[in-house]
């Protein structure tokens, strides 16, 4: 509500300094007019000081501060957003990093020809899969795991048994019967269980964060696009 109802001159004035202040060209000698009008669309009609000028200046101008109010939160709401993503983007993957250093570190005094023998491929393979995992591609998390077991049983039978050489069907027959021998005992049962668990929540997680910034850009953008056909898109 502009100005209306019964005005005394006080008002006017008050009205129009009002004015005044957030359109310097508005001449002086105006801003203590009350007139009567009936045409207003916002203002109430009937006697008033405001004009139509007055009133579509002040409707441009409220609609102006309300769009800058609306993109200034969103933004922020964006900002916030995008950090946290980032932050935990970084710490997940700091994790991994540092956990597949700890089995680089670890394996060769363990299973040292083992993994001299294979240059540590195996356990690089399965972190380059479970980062693929994470990033959103298309790795079966499930699978990878269980590849990743039955090719170390593979390389442990041959290591042991290294006087031997054996077929790609007889390897393939003893990966096969992975389930029945369960050379590495519950260990891969719990594995898969537990990194399943984290590596999903983990990728769940920071997807949903990126997700959400986009979501808040594109409704702010739909909006201000929709209140203002000429607006041009911001963030796009």
């Amino acid at each position: 509500m502009l100005c209306g109802g019964e005005l005394t001159g006080r008002n006017s004035v008050a009205y129009g300094d009002v004015y005044f202040h957030k359109f310097s060209e508005f001449p002086e000698s105006a801003r203590i007019s009350v007139s009567y009008c009936e045409h207003l669309r916002i203002c109430p009609q009937g006697y008033t000081c405001c004009t139509t000028e007055m009133e579509e200046n002040f409707a441009n101008i409220s609609k102006m501060e309300f769009d800058n109010s609306l993109r200034e939160s969103s933004l922020s709401v964006q900002g916030l957003l995008f950090t946290q993503n980032r932050n935990f983007d970084r710490y997940f993957l700091d994790l991994l990093n540092k956990s597949e250093q700890i089995l680089m570190d670890t394996f060769p005094n363990l299973y040292g020809e083992l993994y001299t023998q294979n240059d540590g491929k195996i356990f690089r393979d399965l972190y380059i899969e479970l980062r693929q995992y994470y990033r959103g591609s298309g790795v079966n998390l499930e699978e990878a795991l269980t590849e990743f077991w039955s090719h170390l049983l593979e390389s442990v039978f041959k290591t042991q048994n290294s006087q031997f050489t054996f077929s790609y069907e007889y390897l393939d027959c003893l990966a096969k019967q992975y389930d029945q021998l369960k050379p590495f005992g519950d260990i891969p049962r719990e594995m898969k269980l537990k990194a399943t668990r984290a590596f999903i929540a983990a990728r769940s997680f920071v997807q949903g964060l990126g997700a959400a910034a986009d979501i808040v850009r594109k409704v702010t953008q739909t909006f201000l696009l929709y209140a203002n056909p000429n607006i041009v898109p911001f963030g796009k």
